[in-house]
């Protein structure tokens, strides 16, 4: 018998390489906002006050009306800050274990998905090129990436205002109901933050 030998052609179509491009670009941001992250102590004060927290509340499962381990007059009076930064850390903290490394990769994560969400929602708005260019200069910003290495609301602020301002001019645009409801739920938790 003679053998036959099939010869299979595997063909791969991009259809959109600055997709692929976005994608290099973003995880090669993340990977250098995490490098710089994980070897370095959670020393600054507010980045400090807001892990602590957070570990407080995974630790006893509650949110509280004043911060507990603060002395003062003023901060026993009542916690007057959004609680939602502190509730989502508190929330891998009580899934994961308390570990630094929970806030030393969730920042720059955000920053990538704020990345990659904002191509996504500028490409649906006008086209690729410009969906690339906004996401590179929005991750590119120095104060977005001072913000990206320390942890700190600032990060999940950005991430949830620009997709919702972003969501709301496609509804505008499209008149699909659907982004205004995505674009008030994403408010609604930056107001929150």
């Amino acid at each position: 018998m003679e053998e036959k030998s099939k010869e299979k052609e595997i063909e791969i179509e991009i259809k959109s390489p600055i997709t692929i491009l976005v994608l290099i670009f973003l995880s090669t941001i993340l990977f250098f906002n995490i490098r710089a992250t994980l070897p370095n102590p959670i020393v600054f004060g507010d980045e400090a006050f807001h892990v602590t927290l957070s570990e407080w509340i995974a630790k006893y499962e509650e949110y509280f009306k004043f911060i507990p381990f603060e002395g003062t007059k003023l901060l026993r009076e009542g916690f007057y800050r959004p609680p939602m930064w502190n509730l989502l850390l508190a929330s891998f903290y009580y899934l994961f274990g308390i570990n630094d490394l929970i806030p030393k990769i969730l920042v720059p994560l955000i920053t990538f998905f704020l990345g990659l969400g904002t191509f996504l929602l500028v490409k649906r708005l006008h086209n690729e090129i410009l969906g690339l260019l906004t996401s590179v200069f929005l991750v590119s910003f120095q104060s977005l990436i001072t913000y990206t290495i320390f942890f700190y609301y600032a990060a999940l602020l950005v991430f949830l205002s620009t997709l919702s301002i972003l969501s709301f001019l496609i509804y505008v645009k499209e008149n699909n109901k659907k982004f205004l409801l995505l674009s008030f739920t994403l408010a609604s938790l930056a107001l929150l933050t």
